[in-house]
């Protein structure tokens, strides 16, 4: 039975569908079998994976289906039956496809940046994950080389017990280019910092 893994964030521009990209990518480089749902109506992630498909067709297999509302949780229950990890990206502002994601989920991932104001806008996504009593971790996002505002907003929330991966992602170009070629960024030529980071990352979710 597949686990299922949730990355949603009530804020938008937060990079939900960037992580579910270069998380499932590294997940299927290491030889698991990864489904992809898209529940968020701007159909970000199936457009990334219609160019995946033709332009970079050696690529590992990533399966999805595009689900909303209602339908995700049969959706889900089908995923779970062909694989090893059912990843969601779900949609800003919609707590009905959202709520229903985080319920079925092992497992949600909450990418931030660094910034007060996302901090603030954060509490109703961990409202949310509370209600349902689900596991999380915080991801931060676009990280700056340097900066103390992303350190004072990474140490506040830490002294507030929240649960915070220790491995970030940095804000760097390669990111986006890598989506933009139908790739996630550990399928890039070289082995680049942000390979590490994403690297380091699935090693700390331990999937």
């Amino acid at each position: 039975m597949a686990t299922v893994i949730a990355v949603t964030q009530q804020k938008g521009g937060a990079g939900k569908t960037s992580l579910v990209v270069h998380l499932a990518t590294a997940w299927a480089q290491a030889g698991k079998a990864v489904s992809l749902i898209d529940s968020d109506p701007q159909q970000s992630l199936a457009s990334w994976a219609a160019m995946r498909e033709q332009g970079f067709p050696e690529a590992d297999p990533l399966p999805i289906v595009v689900a909303d509302g209602w339908k995700l949780p049969a959706e889900i229950a089908k995923a779970r039956k062909a694989s090893d990890l059912v990843v969601i990206d779900t949609p800003p502002h919609s707590e009905t496809s959202a709520r229903l994601a985080v319920r079925e989920a092992d497992m949600v991932l909450l990418p931030m940046q660094p910034t007060p104001l996302d901090a603030w806008a954060t509490r109703d996504t961990l409202d949310l994950i509370a209600r349902e009593g689900k596991p999380y971790r915080i991801i931060f996002n676009r990280m700056p080389a340097r900066g103390r505002m992303a350190e004072d907003v990474l140490a506040e929330l830490r002294d507030e017990g929240l649960s915070l991966a220790q491995a970030t992602l940095g804000n760097r170009v390669i990111y986006a280019e890598s989506v933009l070629s139908g790739r996630g960024v550990t399928e890039m030529p070289g082995k680049s910092p942000a390979h590490a980071e994403i690297a380091a990352l699935v090693k700390e979710l331990g999937y």
